[in-house]
């Protein structure tokens, strides 16, 4: 049997296990994707005119591909672009007519990702999951835990 193939990317090598079929990187083990879960409302002005003209599922990819960087859209998208490899020919070309020569920014979405953890973290507490279970799957310390709990009412 051969190894898996192995991708280099910025400070390590991610192997090709971490990728869905996509091409985009999946959740570590024990993470949630929580990128996957963004409605509408979750995002921002300029997310939410890009979901108006491709659609929430294909604006959930490019944030969870790209989110924190910018992106260029080519005025005439090619097959092997990545945006055309990520979303196919057929959204390609309508950013292509929407954003074509532009640069579009992706979120971060890192203070809706937190509370959103948060609520999740609350709501498993309060359904009776110890301190060191969450603090543990979510990579957290208890005291981390605490202080969320604390901050959300619950203690």
């Amino acid at each position: 049997m051969s190894p898996p193939m192995t991708l280099p990317v910025h400070g390590g090598v991610l192997h090709q296990e971490s990728l869905s079929a996509e091409g985009v990187r999946k959740p570590e083990k024990g993470k949630i994707d929580r990128l996957g879960e963004l409605i509408k409302e979750d995002l921002t002005q300029s997310m939410r005119d890009l979901a108006d003209i491709i659609g929430l599922p294909d604006t959930r990819k490019i944030v969870r591909k790209y989110h924190g960087t910018r992106i260029f859209i080519p005025r005439t998208p090619r097959v092997q672009h990545h945006l055309a490899t990520l979303l196919g020919m057929a959204q390609a070309w309508l950013l292509s007519e929407h954003f074509g020569g532009e640069t579009i920014s992706v979120p971060r979405m890192a203070n809706l990702l937190r509370v959103q953890r948060n609520r999740d973290i609350v709501r498993r507490y309060d359904s009776g999951e110890a301190v060191r279970h969450l603090a543990h799957e979510y990579q957290l310390t208890d005291r981390q835990i605490y202080a969320i709990l604390t901050r959300w009412g619950c203690m």
